[in-house]
C-alpha cells in the first residue's frame, strides 16, 4: 500500500492495524497560521493571526484518516513501512494457505 503525503512530517503519521484494517492518520501543519506570533523568525513573529483573510488557498492543511480492509491472506506480523520524500509505503507479506490433509476410513 501506498499513500501520497507531500509536505507530511513522519512525526505527524501514524499507522496501525485494527480489526483487519489499516488505519492511516496524517496532519499537516500549516506554517505560517503554526508559527505566527512566536518562534524564531522576526517577520511570522510580527503576524496577527486574528487579522489573517485567506482568499484563495491552493494547498490543505489539517488532519486526515484512512482506513483499508486488508486481505484476508496478510500477514500481519511481518510488516514493512518506510517514508521517503512524501510517499509513504507499508507492506505485508502473504500467508501461505493452511493445507489439512484428511484420513480417510
Amino acid at each position: 500500500m501506498t499513500a501520497e503525503l507531500p509536505g507530511v512530517n513522519k512525526a505527524d503519521i501514524s499507522v496501525s492495524v485494527e480489526n483487519d484494517k489499516l488505519i492511516l492518520q496524517a496532519e499537516k501543519h500549516n506554517p505560517i497560521l503554526d508559527n505566527a506570533g512566536e518562534g524564531g523568525d522576526e517577520e511570522l513573529k510580527k503576524i496577527d493571526v486574528t487579522k489573517i483573510e485567506v482568499l484563495v488557498a491552493e494547498r490543505r492543511y489539517g488532519k486526515a484518516k484512512r482506513s483499508i480492509t486488508l486481505p484476508k491472506d496478510a500477514d500481519l506480523s511481518t510488516n514493512e513501512a518506510s517514508f521517503e520524500n512524501g510517499l509513504l509505503t507499508i507492506k505485508f507479506t502473504k500467508q501461505e494457505p493452511a493445507k489439512i490433509n484428511i484420513a480417510i476410513n
